[in-house]
């Protein structure tokens, strides 16, 4: 189809049988709510599992790569209420060679479907289908039956008093990371129902004043089961800026077991090297 990457039998190991592709699911919230964050945690494995697929594009939360898309209906009807057909690009230059799916590999990440939504959906119910495509073909979820509603009072009043933090044309992933003029204000409340709470978190984490190693485990238990594999990730950095690496083993061996494709940034906290504990080894090094 015209909205598809050409691939060549270089992007693969073995060309040889039938073609491989992508096995694409994911994972959501029930309900979305409007000028909130649409999250959605999706996991990219090789079909067959055996294959290993190069240049493909690398979705995250700062950015879809314009490989996700979505089919949205309205529930018991076949009628397309909105629909985005992604059209990736896939860089051929060798410093920047996209994402590899491993023999057997999984890759998880979170994802916000908010910069592609519909601007005036109407509140309602929906059927969503996730779509992922690549040089290997297009790939759909299963679908979703998710609500879509407005902001109640207090809900709008969280977002008038957060939109103006977030840089001219960002996002919310882009506020998640920017400096907080207050630090102190970093440190919640976290609530399970903020649609913010875990870029918040991570907000804090990040540009906050407090030493990791300060930080209760137990804040990150308000986070919805969406959130678990990254919460176990956040709750390793803590545990390795404390020095506690029995707890850090025990969450490594737990998201490795359903989450390989997690082995380089687990090595990279246990080694001192990922991005919060370079910044917390920073942030030690002023309070000397």
């Amino acid at each position: 189809m015209e909205d598809e990457e050409e691939r060549d039998d270089s992007d693969i190991d073995d060309p040889g049988g039938p073609p491989p592709g992508v096995l694409f699911r994911a994972a959501m919230l029930p309900e979305y709510i409007r000028g909130f964050p649409l999250h959605a945690a999706i996991t990219l494995r090789p079909d067959p599992p055996g294959a290993t697929l190069r240049l493909l594009p690398w979705p995250t939360l700062a950015s879809t790569a314009n490989a996700i898309g979505y089919l949205l209906t309205e529930p018991g009807s076949p009628h397309t209420v909105a629909e985005r057909i992604p059209r990736p690009v896939i860089a051929m230059d060798p410093d920047d060679p996209g994402l590899t799916l491993p023999s057997h590999g999984a890759y998880r990440t979170l994802i916000d479907l908010a910069p592609l939504w519909p601007p005036h959906l109407p509140a309602g119910q929906y059927r969503l289908t996730l779509l992922f495509i690549s040089g290997f073909g297009r790939a759909e979820t299963a679908p979703f039956e998710i609500a879509y509603r407005d902001p109640t009072l207090e809900e709008q009043r969280t977002l008038d008093d957060r939109r103006p933090e977030i840089p001219r044309g960002g996002t919310w992933f882009v506020w998640s990371r920017a400096p907080a003029a207050d630090k102190p204000t970093l440190r919640g409340p976290f609530a399970a129902n903020d649609p913010l709470a875990y870029l918040a978190l991570q907000r804090w984490f990040l540009r906050g004043d407090d030493d990791l190693a300060d930080i209760a485990p137990s804040t990150l238990d308000v986070l919805p089961p969406l959130y678990a594999p990254e919460a176990d990730l956040l709750r390793a950095e803590l545990a390795r800026a404390r020095g506690d690496l029995p707890t850090f083993d025990a969450l490594e061996q737990r998201l490795l077991a359903d989450h390989p494709g997690f082995r380089a940034h687990l090595d990279d906290i246990r080694d001192g090297h990922s991005e919060l504990q370079e910044i917390n080894e920073a942030r030690r090094a002023r309070k000397r």
